[in-house]
């Protein structure tokens, strides 16, 4: 296995086995962070997923990750923001939910999936299934 140093600058790296691209990967010091309230409308918990793709724009499968959310946001209903990792509030992000690989995918504050999320997987979770049947 390879592990070369991102040529565009930036703390991600990428591991190769066999020639095929398997992950990107920061590397970065963990840090507890305080959790925030879970979001309100109208004074009652959202009950609308909130979907968070934390991203670099040094990864293709990033690019994967984000076309497959977006092509989702147009079957279900749901929040859907992307946070680039090297914006001002990315480090915030990952530190919060303690992300060490790009594209994670965040659904409604607990990190679901690292990686290329599984279709079925992800579409079962938008439609109220539980994390433990999609994410790690």
């Amino acid at each position: 296995m390879k592990l070369s140093e991102s040529p565009f600058g930036s703390p991600c790296f990428w591991r190769q086995a066999e020639g095929k691209l398997l992950m990107w990967e920061l590397y970065l010091q963990t840090i507890d962070s305080k959790n925030s309230p879970p979001p309100r409308m109208n004074g009652k918990e959202r009950t609308i997923p909130e979907v968070v793709v934390i991203y670099s724009q040094c990864c293709p499968v990033c690019v994967e990750t984000r076309d497959f959310w977006r092509g989702l946001k147009g079957e279900l209903e749901f929040d859907y923001q992307e946070v680039e990792v090297a914006a001002e509030h990315g480090t915030d992000w990952i530190l919060k939910y303690s992300i060490h690989s790009v594209p994670s995918t965040v659904i409604n504050e607990k990190v679901a999936f690292v990686g290329m999320p599984d279709a079925h997987a992800a579409r079962a979770l938008i439609a109220g299934g539980s994390l433990q049947t999609g994410g790690l």
